[in-house]
């Protein structure tokens, strides 16, 4: 990456003067008297004169050097200023306050900023709760394994995609996340679907977050976790999915699809049912 108060262009032109005066006196006065060297230094650097520092510890590593700062290069040349800290409610705080949100700076004429803002948002990062998310995470125990069965995709009139459905649940970080590998293969042995999905519990806004990837697409969604299932979905524009995994009577895992148009019956688009391995 290329910053701009790099000096990517130098030019270093260093005369030296050989002094001899008595080149040809004696072991004495040729080398005491004589034989100096006078060298002098000339750098000259674009595109910056200097790599302006602020005299706080901007990045919060705990040492007495200043850090760098902002550079604003719409600015003025002559003027450097610092930034106001503001919490949630839009109130000024201290710099370095853990209710500090954003910054704001003090001249936006000035030229460098002394950058605080790392260290503001570095005290507002509450340290997570790794214990509550994993406690969190073993209501979705019951999925861990591998699966496969049945799955029918319903693409409109005529028969239904029928697909050998795997799914492989593992832990990741200790029981932090849920990694979801699932393929679809078809009545020839080829692979029909594929997709790879995680799931992880934000403490923040204590929900489940559900993220699953497939064919270049992305989702990343709401999970709400029931006893023994869960339930996703999302809207765009006047349609809406809807997906809800329940457990049969003997410890199927049954998954179901539906396409909602704005006020119509849903239509199921997917049916699978799966037995642990």
């Amino acid at each position: 990456m290329k910053y701009k108060v790099f000096h990517r262009q130098r030019i270093t032109f260093t005369p030296i003067y050989d002094w001899k005066p008595l080149k040809n006196g004696n072991l004495f006065t040729k080398n005491l008297i004589g034989n100096w060297n006078v060298a002098g230094t000339y750098t000259y650097q674009w595109p910056e004169f200097a790599t302006v520092q602020s005299n706080t510890d901007s990045n919060s590593n705990n040492d007495s050097a200043g850090d760098r700062t902002i550079i604003n290069f719409a600015g003025s040349f002559h003027l450097g200023r610092g930034v106001t800290a503001y919490n949630a409610q839009g109130q000024k705080v201290a710099a370095g306050s853990a209710a500090a949100i954003a910054c704001v700076v003090n001249n936006p004429c000035a030229r460098f900023i002394i950058l605080l803002l790392v260290a503001v948002l570095g005290a507002a990062q509450p340290q997570p709760n790794l214990a509550a998310q994993r406690t969190a995470m073993k209501k979705l125990e019951f999925l861990v394994g591998k699966w496969s069965g049945e799955v029918s995709v319903i693409r409109g009139p005529g028969d239904p995609l029928k697909l050998e459905q795997t799914e492989n649940v593992q832990w990741k970080l200790g029981g932090l996340v849920l990694l979801v590998e699932g393929s679809g293969r078809g009545t020839d042995g080829q692979t029909a679907y594929q997709a790879l999905a995680t799931i992880s519990f934000d403490e923040a806004t204590n929900t489940y977050r559900f993220r699953a990837f497939n064919d270049g697409h992305y989702l990343d969604t709401e999970l709400k976790v029931a006893p023994s299932g869960f339930a996703w979905g999302f809207s765009g524009g006047p349609m809406t999915i809807a997906n809800t995994m329940t457990f049969s009577e003997k410890g199927d895992w049954v998954e179901t699809t539906d396409v909602i148009m704005g006020s119509a019956v849903p239509q199921r688009t997917v049916e699978m049912r799966l037995r642990r391995q």
